[in-house]
């Protein structure tokens, strides 16, 4: 499916969000093309491998568009381009006249998406900081995933999307990845994966096991699967002890087999 096909995007978005965004509308057929500062993109840095999985199938140019003889280059390229990705912060933008009110009067045709981190887009973030925002995180344990950043990239997909393939005027358009964080923080807010939450390991059926030789989860909320275990472990009520009982007696393989074959919501 390659519905961006014809379709020119400029990026001068770096680090996650944006570039993971890219990936997928060039994978959709959309005509990328990143500009990068003289030192390149810092993931290239700390991370070139998954920087180059990123980036696979767009132009990559680097120059500096502070200077303004790039910037007149840049704005050639911007005559000819249908989305304008950024994740500068505002006065960034405006410094290098890449702000909307200039844009959109120098090329009409433009649509722009523009990623900050807060809602005051002046302010910096990374995905740490939305994170233990929202609470998100247990510190000082760091998380496992770049959970607002990714999903920011999921958003920014979207949006991208609509204002490319929608018949409605060019327009400007933005993403805030604090608030990205705030909405997956509902199962927080909610109860349902802190304290006696349902979600949070106080359910004998939805909750960490160890085996012999690692952790299984078992996810068996519904009611079809709590019968199923009852019936398959011969007892009455579930608890934890007995569950605890069963799963250290096994592999993690033998586990996994097992629930699986009984067809219970279980993983290793």
């Amino acid at each position: 499916m390659k519905p961006l096909i014809g379709k020119k995007i400029l990026s001068i978005a770096t680090n996650l969000p944006g570039p993971t965004a890219c990936q997928k509308l060039t994978q959709w057929g959309a005509d990328v093309t990143k500009i990068e500062p003289p030192v390149g993109d810092q993931l290239n840095h700390y991370f070139s491998d998954w920087y180059k999985e990123l980036n696979a199938g767009q132009k990559i140019i680097q120059f500096d568009l502070k200077d303004e003889n790039a910037r007149e280059l840049f704005a050639n390229m911007l005559s000819q381009a249908d989305l304008l990705i950024t994740s500068q912060l505002e006065k960034s933008l405006k410094a290098m006249q890449l702000d909307w009110p200039y844009l959109n009067k120098r090329h009409p045709q433009l649509s722009v998406l523009q990623i900050f981190s807060y809602e005051d887009e002046n302010r910096p973030g990374h995905d740490l900081n939305f994170q233990l925002n929202n609470s998100l995180v247990d510190p000082p344990h760091m998380p496992r995933t770049l959970l607002a950043d990714l999903m920011g990239a999921e958003r920014a997909c979207a949006i991208a999307l609509i204002l490319l393939l929608s018949k409605t005027p060019p327009r400007c358009e933005k993403i805030y990845l604090n608030k990205v964080a705030k909405e997956l923080s509902l199962p927080v807010r909610y109860g349902a994966t802190v304290g006696d939450g349902p979600l949070s390991g106080n359910l004998a059926n939805y909750r960490y096991y160890e085996c012999k030789d690692g952790w299984i989860a078992l996810c068996a909320l519904e009611k079809r699967f709590l019968e199923i275990l009852k019936r398959e472990l011969s007892i009455k009520n579930l608890s934890q002890s007995s569950l605890n009982d069963f799963f250290s007696s096994k592999t993690v393989a033998s586990a996994l087999e097992w629930g699986i074959k009984i067809g219970v919501p279980i993983s290793a």
